[in-house]
């Protein structure tokens, strides 16, 4: 089976599932290329990477743009001047018809600068607005092949992005053969906003469980050690948990409190443990490499990640994070947010409280604290949670099964 990957920006390393992904296509037997519409990481260091030759593999579309709204359309727009443009390409600038990517005019530059067509069996194409794209290029014949959208979390639930792409998300669910979702959540959400179900199969990201030891923690650290993981933006909820430690620190409660990650937020938060004199117990550790992630989840107690719904819609799809340290046998506080629930059952598989309640955490922890003997169980059925449902190799196994036997979609 052809498999081309459509991405917007490729390498990107904190998409780490689709080069996984693309991994295990290619060590199926499938033949795997991608297509990025812009060059993203090129230095790179991953194993999947090297080990696959992935950037000889990738062919980009377009050169980097620069930055800001105005600049990118006057560079397409110079990028345009040149060029003797085919039907086609003239065809693209419908914006009625093609959208966003017609307004903006990155349909017709790409139509423009490369030569159709790209062609296989499955197009695969992470994030709805980039799915988007890759349906409109497929009306125009630029690609061919079954579409299969994966959609994540922000491209669902971002007030923005549903506003902009109302009527192209709409195009797609009618015309791409798979939608994907991460989550039961979405794959709701969009059966009720497309009126089809046919198409619509929940694929979970997962993680590769090989990669993480179950390592049970009878006797908790004391100080407590709670770690996050996460990059710093709101919906992570990262306020909310330094919130609950000032909380546990009123109640006299000894804890250490690690955040690993990086992000616009995270001077924000460096203020809010200053001024709540949380300076001597939370420690900001920026981005960290795999190997030292997975030495402080070894040594960690509670692993916190409170989400929210950001200011802006911007959801969460499941954490992979989550996934993780379930995995390894960590104790996981999060929120009924999201797909969230869908991964942690109260009180059977990890801890839930609603969103912005840092009280219900703080209480949660000192809970554990005074019996930690509660937590072998939940840590069990944690583990026996990933291993049933969120196993990357049985994830990516029923989405080839899924590609492999869906009927061609003939209504475009």
């Amino acid at each position: 089976m052809r498999i081309l990957f459509f991405v917007y920006k490729f390498p990107v390393l904190s998409e780490t599932f689709i080069l996984n992904q693309i991994a295990y296509f290619i060590n199926k037997g499938c033949d795997v290329s991608i297509v990025s519409v812009f060059p993203g990481e090129l230095d790179a260091e991953h194993h999947v990477i090297k080990k696959f030759n992935l950037i000889n593999k990738t062919r980009y579309l377009l050169e980097r743009e620069p930055k800001g709204k105005i600049s990118r359309v006057l560079a397409r727009l110079k990028g345009l001047l040149p060029c003797v443009l085919s039907s086609c390409a003239i065809k693209s600038m419908n914006v009625s018809k093609y959208g966003y990517y017609a307004k903006t005019l990155m349909l017709p530059l790409i139509l423009s600068k490369n030569k159709p067509p790209l062609e296989a069996d499955i197009i695969v194409s992470h994030f709805g607005t980039t799915a988007v794209l890759a349906n409109q290029l497929r009306k125009l014949g630029f690609l061919k092949g079954k579409l299969a959208a994966v959609f994540h979390g922000n491209d669902i639930s971002q007030t923005r992005t549903l506003d902009v792409f109302k009527n192209d998300y709409k195009n797609l669910f009618d015309n791409a053969e798979f939608i994907l979702p991460v989550s039961q959540l979405w794959a709701n959400k969009i059966k009720a906003v497309s009126g089809h179900e046919d198409n619509v199969h929940v694929v979970r990201m997962g993680i590769s469980i090989d990669k993480f030891s179950f390592l049970p923690r009878p006797v908790l650290g004391n100080p407590v050690r709670l770690l996050s993981i996460a990059r710093l933006t709101e919906k992570k909820g990262i306020s909310v948990a330094i919130t609950a430690c000032s909380i546990l620190n009123e109640r006299n409660i000894h804890f250490r409190y690690t955040i690993i990650g990086d992000g616009p937020l995270r001077t924000e938060l460096e203020l809010q443990v200053s001024e709540l004199e949380l300076n001597d117990q939370v420690f900001f550790s920026g981005a960290q490499t795999q190997e030292t992630v997975t030495d402080c989840l070894n040594t960690s107690d509670i692993f916190l990640l409170p989400s929210v719904t950001a200011a802006d819609g911007d959801m969460e799809g499941i954490p992979v994070a989550l996934m993780e340290a379930m995995a390894m046998g960590i104790p996981v506080i999060s929120t009924f947010h999201s797909g969230i629930p869908e991964l942690i059952e109260n009180g059977i598989s990890g801890f839930l409280v609603k969103e912005h309640d840092a009280e219900g955490i703080a209480n949660i922890v000192e809970d554990i604290i005074k019996d930690p003997s509660v937590l072998t169980d939940i840590c069990q059925n944690a583990k026996l949670k990933i291993d049933n449902e969120y196993d990357q190799d049985k994830s990516y196994s029923r989405m080839f099964s899924i590609l492999s036997n869906q009927p061609l979609n003939i209504n475009r």
